[in-house]
């Protein structure tokens, strides 16, 4: 009701130039050369109640517009990822460990060619907390899973 967005100068999303759209009133609706007394009330109605809305809520339009027009602040930039300590990192290694020895456990694979990663030639603490959790997750898992596919059939 009231300020409602300029159709002429663009479409509701914004202008051709990019810019958003104008808020400005828009005009009565046309009458006929020879109107009926229907047709003159209805246009009258309409333009009183149009003006009475739109003298309502101009205030609220006019901060609505005005805050449309203001250039945006730039965005904040995303947090960072929290620290990574020795029981995060094993926690990790666990998972995976535990993904790949579930995997070859039900494949009865009695290779293991998986089951240790290799170490880095500079240690790291968080590397070999990783590389730990890695490989318990998979020697359970891949007992586990060996022992319920492969030694009960």
């Amino acid at each position: 009701m009231g300020c409602r967005e300029g159709y002429l100068q663009g479409s509701s999303s914004g202008n051709r130039d990019g810019k958003p759209p104008i808020c400005r009133k828009t005009l009565p609706p046309l009458v006929p050369p020879n109107p009926t007394p229907f047709v003159t009330g209805k246009a009258e109605g309409y333009t009183y109640g149009y003006n009475q809305a739109y003298a309502k809520s101009a205030a609220a339009n006019r901060a609505a517009c005005a805050a449309m027009n203001k250039p945006q602040a730039p965005t904040t930039q995303p947090p960072k990822p929290p620290a990574q300590t020795q029981q995060s990192m094993a926690a990790a290694g666990q998972a995976a460990g535990e993904t790949w020895g579930r995997d070859e456990g039900k494949a009865c694979n009695t290779a293991r060619t998986n089951a240790r990663l290799i170490p880095p030639k500079t240690p790291d603490p968080l590397i070999l907390a990783y590389q730990n959790g890695y490989a318990v997750g998979y020697d359970t898992a891949y007992d586990e899973a060996f022992r319920q596919n492969c030694l009960n059939k």
